[in-house]
């Protein structure tokens, strides 16, 4: 019966630690919901209808809003004009990838998918699109139709 108020005691410091170090790792974030420790804002999202939710955290918040569902940050843009500023004109800055070094050894490092930002990987997208895009696919009709 002693050991109740202790572990009360220790699990209210671990939660109060939680907290303290979620505010402070937000210093860099954009601001948005507190949410419960270790939960986040995971009950604060309309399951059904998250775009509410996201609305509503945009006027309250801003067009960039950072929140915690699971112990997962997630970065939610609420702007059309704010998405094509950072993803379209700013897209050097977020399209590279990290280098996963059980890519080489599986030989996985030709992939697009893998290969990081670069001249090479500039090449491999161009040549994948003249090969994919809708004006060249018409040539690969009869081969799927069996012809």
């Amino acid at each position: 019966m002693w050991a109740t108020p202790y572990l009360i005691l220790a699990a209210l410091c671990v939660v109060v630690l939680h907290h303290r170090n979620g505010t402070r790792r937000r210093g860099a974030l954009p601001p948005g919901p507190l949410g419960i420790p270790f939960i986040g804002s995971a009950f604060q999202v309309n399951a059904a209808k998250p775009w509410v939710t996201f609305c509503d955290w945009r006027r309250r918040y801003g067009d960039i809003v950072h929140c915690r569902i699971w112990g997962q940050d997630t970065i939610i843009v609420n702007s059309e004009r704010v998405a094509r500023e950072l993803l379209d004109k700013r897209s050097s800055n977020y399209s590279d990838k990290t280098l996963i070094e059980a890519t080489q050894a599986f030989g996985l490092d030709y992939s697009p998918g893998f290969t990081p930002y670069s001249d090479r990987w500039r090449m491999q997208r161009r040549i994948y699109h003249q090969a994919l895009r809708p004006e060249a696919v018409v040539q690969y009709q009869a081969l799927q139709l069996g012809r």
